[in-house]
């Protein structure tokens, strides 16, 4: 059972209406030698109110499958197909290119390589969308990275990830090759894709542990053509995580560009669904502390500090034209909305029960409201 005050699963991007609902579900787990089949449906009612969820809703019950699907593993390979939850960045915040952001879908994804090295690709049929002259376009995305993990406590990973669309167009299979560039294929090609690349570092110092996560959407490097000066387009996070004993740390500030993910052909928006495949959101800043305590026995309390400031850009937005370029905003196109959260969030488990909440209040400036509160409970049996 779950109280809730907005229906949609982010609390700092609160949205929908609040309602006491109901959920549950089941899971079943197969092995065959080094194949394992995972299935888990479930019902929840408060899926017809989030606004990011687009499966049925005009039924008393709404459910789906968080997850489904078949996975083998050998020494130096992996095969994935069904649905799931994916993020390539820090595991407490969505990634810059794959990102639990929209609610699971199916792909297929393929890692080769060792623990130390790896390449890794994913795969997936996209909803179709109209592009500029109202035409639908079939669309795929691609996304594949190269780990590296060298001796000691550093992590490096390569990234790409790429949208191609067209009326009636599959996917061309060097797009799927996980050991090249899109961006380099595109043009070797002769083929037009939306491609993003970026980098994720990760260290540790001591008991801290730095990370950084860079996308490079669109960047100029010369000024010979009016058409070629439009804004530059990238994301980025640093950050930092900590702890002693009982208590722990987070701190980041992630940063997003105006016109991140949105390009001159609305079909190759980097989306699924009208949610982004990797943030769900544009033209924003946000420098959030967490901390973490155990307090007693199965008892967490993680309070948190956000301050997030965020502008009209949206990448479900049209792209601005050429004579538009000068006057659009790299970066928070007014007017800004800031808001302040101050929150706690807490979980304590004993035997099969648990119960676990979220509430703060959310200080707006620049806003339709100065002042809001924002909650969760939920108790659950498993």
């Amino acid at each position: 059972m779950l109280f809730r005050s907005h229906a949609r699963r982010d609390p700092l991007r609160e949205a929908g209406v609040g309602h006491a609902t109901f959920n549950g579900g089941a899971a079943l787990t197969l092995y065959f030698g080094p194949a394992v089949v995972f299935t888990h449906p479930y019902f929840d009612t408060r899926l017809k109110w989030d606004p990011d969820y687009y499966g049925k809703k005009d039924r008393a019950v709404a459910g789906r499958f968080a997850e489904a699907y078949i996975s083998a593993q050998w020494r130096y390979a992996e095969l994935f197909f069904g649905s799931l939850d994916r993020n390539w960045g820090p595991r407490f915040m969505e990634g810059l290119v794959v990102s639990p952001s929209p609610y699971s879908y199916d792909q297929l994804d393929v890692k080769v390589g060792t623990q130390g090295v790896y390449f890794e690709g994913i795969l997936t049929q996209l909803d179709d969308l109209p592009d500029t002259s109202g035409t639908a376009n079939h669309r795929h995305f691609v996304a594949h990275r190269f780990v590296i993990k060298p001796p000691g406590s550093t992590i490096f990973a390569l990234w790409e990830g790429t949208i191609t669309a067209g009326p009636g167009r599959e996917l061309e299979p060097w797009y799927a090759n996980i050991f090249t560039l899109g961006l380099v294929q595109q043009y070797d090609q002769g083929s037009q894709a939306n491609n993003l690349v970026g980098f994720d570092v990760t260290t540790r110092i001591k008991r801290t542990q730095l990370f950084a996560s860079v996308l490079l959407d669109d960047i100029q490097v010369d000024n010979s053509n009016a058409a070629d000066n439009e804004p530059p387009s990238y994301g980025f996070t640093l950050g930092a995580q900590g702890g002693l004993a009982r208590f722990g740390w987070t701190a980041f500030y992630t940063q997003v560009a105006n016109l991140t993910y949105r390009t001159p052909n609305p079909a190759e928006a980097v989306m699924r669904r009208n949610v982004g495949l990797a943030r769900n959101f544009a033209d924003y800043d946000q420098l959030t502390l967490r901390g973490s305590m155990i307090t007693g026995p199965g008892i967490l309390l993680e309070p948190e500090v956000t301050v997030l400031r965020q502008g009209q850009g949206d990448f479900r937005l049209p792209y601005p034209t050429v004579a538009q370029f000068d006057s659009t905003p790299t970066l928070f196109v007014e007017p800004v909305t800031r808001t302040v959260r101050l929150a706690v969030a807490g979980r304590g488990a004993q035997g099969r029960w648990m119960l676990s909440g979220n509430g703060g209040v959310h200080l707006i400036h620049n806003g339709p409201e100065s002042t809001r509160g924002v909650g969760t409970v939920q108790l659950s049996w498993r």
